[in-house]
């Protein structure tokens, strides 16, 4: 992303940034959004918390958002773009639960700071949803700029282990990106982002943010809006009215304001005048551990095209040691050359360990062993690449090849398995529409279309998931998921059947659910976590393993627990308190008791 950052300014609203340029240097294509200066900028959060709950952060250009899912959107500009008085602090806003908006000028306690410094202040957008909710974001932006064309895997670790660093801070990351590269940097943050539980958007623009007819601000308040207020555990890419999986997307048109698609996958989100979420397809992690950033990547990997007439010596030059590892990009469903010379050269650097992953040239499609030559690959043995791009395809073998601890079969296995969603699994899971009590309900009301018939289901599955979970029933649960219900489900209250299931206490039951993807970070109409749940109704098993799993608390709820503490201290109840601490809450034991005089 290119910028010219203004030295004398603190902050800058994202629409006003009349230096942002294109990754060719030029005003046109492929728009850099972000502010001009090199600061962070952020806002208390509702009812002046001390935790912001959200943040856009920035390296090389692009910005991130991370955001609360308690808040609703507005943009506050921080100055207007022509006043002259450039260096003044900016102007920062709240907005209350009706919407009103309050402001504060100079005498604002908002600070600006550089990379590296952790103190931050912050804005948001303005405006109640049908969520009623607010989006409230920090703004860390870098002063090292960077033409999205000049990324290497050194800034894709960078960026992923800022995401590291800030994760337990805030609900979810907004990158903003050229789009040069933009599908490479989504692909590669999805496999090194591991147990992801909170959304990564990537999104730029293709026309300067400055330019009227810039399509950056509604890339980038959207990008906003939807890490804010869904629970969408992906990294995604967002542009022109889709959420796209990250490493399923392609650059397909430079001149366009569609610049990107998605061959065979469907967009995650389409955003129109409603917002349409296809929860069917979004992806949820399914292991019971922290969230992590495995920043290892092996670079000795490499494209190669083929082409009609390339020779035998083009080849076995590109597959010469350093090399561990080679995207073919094959004609049709897979097929290549089957000359008995080439086909030689290849099986010699499958032999030397070399993976060679089969991808089809072919906008849409799979790769298949359908015809000779394409299984002529398949026995020099190159591993097919299914339906994934180019673009994912290179980010995951980069990723595979340093896995430590295996061995060449495992990570041609590896390759060939859906990690992140970056290929199609076959499998076809039934759906609760289908079944036959789905289907006698919808008889008894004359019911038959489609629309109607997902209604039904849409109003029963998550009465019945909550009321399994509740009865500690893995069994219902288990053939309500083997019908399609989705164990992230919410109920009128918001709660999921994780929250059922931790406030109930059974602990078998949220390891079934962690195991099926629910997420410990959903928050139901309270604004409650499954951990809340826990450590409300006193069940310290199923606290240590909602932490285990990547459960926190947000800072303002660690502030705000000092009073429950104090008083569980006063009353000596030593349970009460170990919970607490088993939660993650830091009891500053000295200042409880002398302020309870307690042991």
């Amino acid at each position: 992303m290119i910028m010219q950052p203004d030295p004398s300014s603190e902050l800058q609203d994202v629409s006003s940034s009349p230096s942002d340029t294109t990754d060719s240097g030029e005003s046109d294509p492929d728009l850099d959004v972000a502010p001009s200066s090199s600061s962070l900028a952020s806002t208390e959060g509702e009812e002046d918390s001390e935790d912001p709950g959200s943040g856009w952060i920035g390296r090389n250009g692009e910005v991130w958002f991370s955001t609360n899912a308690e808040t609703t959107p507005f943009l506050q500009p921080a100055r207007d773009p022509g006043s002259s008085e450039s260096s003044s602090p900016s102007v920062e806003a709240r907005v209350d639960d009706e919407g009103a908006t309050s402001k504060s000028g100079s005498d604002s306690p908002e600070s600006v700071v550089s990379e590296g410094e952790d103190d931050t202040s912050c804005s948001s957008l303005e405006g109640l949803s049908k969520e009623n909710k607010r989006v409230v974001y920090r703004i860390l932006e870098y002063k090292d700029l960077l033409d999205s064309s000049n990324m290497t895997p050194a800034d894709w670790e960078t960026i992923a282990k800022d995401i590291e660093k800030y994760y337990v801070q805030y609900n979810g990351f907004v990158v903003l990106h050229g789009t040069d590269t933009m599908a490479y940097t989504s692909s590669a943050l999805s496999f090194m982002c591991e147990n992801l539980g909170k959304p990564v958007i990537v999104t730029g623009s293709q026309l300067p943010i400055y330019q009227l007819r810039t399509d950056g601000r509604d890339n980038l308040l959207v990008a906003l809006l939807l890490a804010g207020q869904f629970n969408i555990p992906e990294v995604g890419l967002y542009f022109y009215q889709k959420l796209y999986r990250g490493n399923r997307v392609t650059k397909v048109d430079s001149a366009s304001f569609e610049a990107f698609a998605s061959p065979n996958l469907s967009p995650l989100a389409d955003v129109e005048i409603d917002i349409k979420i296809n929860k069917d397809i979004i992806l949820r992690s399914c292991a019971t551990e922290q969230f992590t950033v495995n920043p290892q990547l092996n670079c000795n990997v490499g494209v190669l095209r083929l082409f009609p007439g390339i020779t035998d010596e083009t080849v076995e030059a590109f597959l010469q040691p350093p090399m561990a590892g080679v995207i073919l990009e094959t004609f049709g469903s897979g097929n290549a050359p089957d000359r008995p010379d080439l086909m030689a050269i290849i099986r010699q650097a499958s032999d030397r360990g070399v993976i060679m992953i089969n991808c089809t040239q072919c906008l849409r499609g799979s790769v298949t062993t359908a015809y000779a030559t394409g299984q002529a690959l398949a026995d020099a043995g190159v591993v097919a690449g299914f339906d994934m791009t180019p673009e994912a395809a290179l980010s995951k073998l980069s990723y595979v090849l340093a896995k430590p601890g295996l061995n060449t079969e495992d990570k041609k296995k590896w390759m060939t398995c859906s990690l992140r969603g970056e290929l199609t699994d076959d499998s076809k899971k039934p759906k609760l529409s289908d079944s036959r009590f789905i289907q006698d309900i919808a008889k008894s009301l004359s019911i038959s279309c489609d629309q109607e018939l997902g209604a039904i289901r849409d109003a029963l599955t998550p009465t019945l998931v909550c009321v399994a979970a509740k009865a500690g029933d893995i069994e219902a649960l288990e053939a309500l998921r083997e019908m399609g219900s989705d164990m992230i489900t919410a109920d009128y209250d918001g709660r999921t059947p994780l929250h059922v299931a931790a406030c109930e206490g059974h602990l078998k039951v949220v390891e079934y659910l962690l195991s099926k993807g629910a997420s410990v970070y959903a928050r139901d109409c309270y604004g409650e976590t499954p951990l809340h749940s826990a450590v409300h109704c006193r069940h310290k098993d199923v606290v240590k393993l909602l932490r285990k799993t990547g459960a926190h608390f947000s800072p303002a709820e660690i502030v705000d627990a000092g009073a429950k503490l104090h008083s569980l201290a006063a009353s000596g109840d030593s349970e009460g308190l170990e919970i607490w601490k088993l939660a993650g809450v830091d009891q500053k034991p000295t200042g409880v008791a002398s302020a309870t005089g307690s042991k």
